[in-house]
């Protein structure tokens, strides 16, 4: 009996992901203020500058993902005016809600969908991070409300991160298949 040709396997997906801060408010304008491609399991900064629109009111910072199944930290956010007073409550992530196991001033913005946002302890500095998960669509992600001037220019930083998975050697494939997520495929031998 004839041996079967090896087929190529597809590989898990290992990274990059788009992560954006973008600035939103109620009337569906959008002013993205950052934006990066970050790699799985590390810590990458996010930094920007944007000009609030003259048209603006009521408003929050938001960040999330081009990925809606991408669960992520973030940590030591700042959002600061042109004289370099700090606009974000609790950037550092270290004021925990204890009762609702999340951070204060922070929560999810539900822009298509659900999220949860807790308190973690993987933290880029410090001893704490917000955590977001079960993101339901690539909108949903940390937020925070933020009183901003109409024209005035703001700077903006983040921490990120998600885990990922991560490229490893294959196990030794048996000579009678291919290895498949655990299993083996035989090819009639």
């Amino acid at each position: 009996q004839e041996s079967a040709e090896p087929v190529e396997l597809a590989e898990a997906a290992t990274g990059p992901v788009t992560f954006n801060v973008i600035l939103k408010n109620n009337h569906w304008q959008d002013v993205t203020a950052a934006s990066a491609q970050v790699q799985p399991n590390e810590w990458t900064q996010l930094t920007g500058e944007f000009t609030v629109p003259d048209d603006w009111t009521d408003g929050y910072i938001a960040i999330n993902t081009s990925d809606s199944t991408t669960d992520f930290y973030v940590d030591d956010c700042s959002v600061k005016d042109s004289s370099g007073t700090e606009i974000l409550q609790t950037g550092d992530m270290e004021g925990i809600d204890t009762e609702n196991n999340g951070v204060w001033y922070w929560g999810i913005n539900n822009d298509g969908g659900a999220g949860t946002a807790t308190a973690s302890d993987e933290a880029y500095s410090g001893a704490h991070s917000l955590f977001i998960s079960g993101r339901a669509d690539a909108g949903v992600g940390a937020m925070q409300y933020v009183d901003l001037t109409p024209g005035e220019t703001y700077t903006v930083s983040a921490w990120v991160k998600f885990k990922g998975d991560t490229a490893t050697e294959p196990d030794p494939v048996p000579e009678n298949g291919y290895e498949l997520s655990g299993s083996y495929i035989s090819n009639g031998d």
